[in-house]
């Protein structure tokens, strides 16, 4: 894949991990890109996973060389047999407390409670199946596409899709679906709408499969934005809609 993406497109992705990966380096950045054939999510796991890892090493610690007096202690002890050379180490740390499960969460559990997906919102069917819901409910379908490869998609689920409000808008007046771009159906729906940027949010009329409206630009995809564009398709459905331009159509009655 890396021979698919011009430099600019490369460069675009490691400032994308470098804004979520506060403070590493461009160089790391790109080794983790590279080992994930430039999928910015699994990058971002991978790293999460290998930063979980070193935070649950153990400190080393120095201690002093033991005196004779100690090891008679301990030999009398039963911790150490001197005379043949058996040693029975003795845990001073509860082994448990650093074990992944109870130190820390799962590198996809951790991405996703940064950038939650909001399968709250979603409709959890096919695109033709979400149409049918759409039109039969008389609601407006919300079409979210995204890509793996783009940290604003990362970003649009959490300060968007993740905001009470636009949450409440969408569940009772829209039908919603988001889909990736490298699926079958996201594929499809790139080729059938020509889209030139992602994350792209589409409003889109269930009965003739008309886009009423798009949002791309990152001043468009903010919540306020967002509601107040929703507000006039909230006042009527697509069948109110599809009769009052049926209407227009219709030719005048000669006086």
């Amino acid at each position: 894949m890396e021979g698919m993406l011009c430099s600019d497109d490369q460069q675009r992705l490691v400032s994308s991990f470098l804004e979520i990966a506060v403070g590493q380096t461009s160089e790391t950045a790109r080794q983790f890109l590279q080992a994930t054939n430039w999928k910015l999510e699994e990058a971002i796991q991978r790293f999460n996973t290998k930063k979980n890892k070193s935070l649950l090493l153990p400190p080393v610690t120095h201690t002093e060389p033991m005196s004779n007096d100690n090891v008679a202690a301990q030999s009398s002890s039963g911790a150490m047999t001197v005379g043949n050379s058996q040693h029975q180490p003795t845990c001073l740390i509860d082994e448990g407390a650093f074990s992944p499960s109870a130190s820390a969460s799962p590198p996809n559990d951790i991405l996703a409670s940064l950038y939650p997906t909001p399968f709250h919102l979603m409709f959890h069917g096919s695109y033709q199946l979400a149409k049918a819901t759409s039109f039969s409910q008389d609601k407006w379908l919300l079409v979210n596409l995204q890509s793996h490869m783009e940290c604003s998609s990362l970003m649009l689920n959490r300060d968007v899709w993740a905001n009470e409000v636009v949450s409440q808008v969408i569940k009772a007046n829209f039908i919603f679906l988001q889909v990736y771009d490298d699926t079958t159906v996201g594929r499809s729906f790139c080729k059938f709408y020509k889209v030139k940027s992602i994350p792209l949010v589409l409003l889109i009329n269930p009965t003739t499969g008309q886009v009423m409206k798009t949002w791309c630009e990152k001043v468009e995809l903010i919540p306020e934005v967002l509601i107040v564009d929703l507000l006039p398709f909230m006042d009527y459905g697509p069948r109110k809609h599809f009769a009052a331009s049926l209407s227009k159509k219709q030719p005048k009655p000669k006086g």
